[in-house]
């Protein structure tokens, strides 16, 4: 019986020290390999949180960019519906200037001029009676219907007694007026619309019969 049981006692602790080697080996092996899991796990977390980061940082630009050019495009239409906005806003834009005026007393039109200091038309808010008018270089507002002062015009605006006009020539078609003040000639374009989008045909031809009446006095 020992001779028979002795290998069995040989090979059980043979076994036994295979199976905690193999134990050993296997542990060794799943604690480096948890490591490299978690790493590619944190690179991989990384990187999404890097796509999501671009991803975020392409489509807010891009969100801004749509409101405005919709909120511009509702504001541009907007005035082809409405009439009197600009009188409105042109007023008010005034009364920064000229507090005391009373700006009621005054028509508004609206004309372009070619400064030297832009080389381009730049909207001009016209305010007059048949004894005086008020020029005012501005742009819109493209958000709201106010007006702003253009930058580096700041110090154009223009007040010109009507008497201190020595000639006016008006176009036959009535869209330009050029007059000349101190030996200095000024020319008006007149567009249809301003710049709410309101038509102010009326308003022109009013304005340019003034000052046409004005001419002949």
């Amino acid at each position: 019986m020992s001779k028979v049981s002795r290998p069995f006692e040989i090979a059980i602790p043979f076994f036994s020290s295979c199976n905690h080697n193999l134990a050993n080996s296997y542990c060794e092996t799943h604690e480096k390999v948890l490591p490299l899991q978690r790493k590619s796990n944190k690179k991989h977390i990384k990187s999404l949180n890097i796509t999501l980061m671009d991803t975020s940082m392409l489509i807010y630009p891009l969100l801004v960019f749509v409101i405005g050019f919709a909120a511009m495009i509702y504001m541009k239409t907007k005035g082809r519906n409405t009439k009197g906005n600009y009188v409105v806003a042109g007023r008010q834009y005034i009364k920064k200037f000229y507090p005391n005026l009373d700006v009621q007393q005054y028509e508004i039109v609206e004309g372009k001029i070619t400064y030297s200091i832009t080389a381009v038309h730049i909207p001009v808010l016209i305010a007059y009676n048949p004894s005086e008018l008020y020029l005012f270089p501005v742009v819109r507002n493209m958000t709201s219907t106010k007006l702003n002062t253009p930058e580096g015009l700041e110090e154009h605006n223009e007040h010109i007694p009507v008497l201190s006009i020595q000639q006016i020539g008006i176009t036959e078609k009535g869209d330009k007026m050029a007059f000349v003040v101190r030996g200095k000639e000024t020319v008006i374009n007149f567009s249809k619309r301003n710049s709410f989008n309101e038509d102010q045909s009326e308003e022109v031809r009013n304005f340019l019969t003034t000052m046409a009446q004005a001419a002949d006095n």
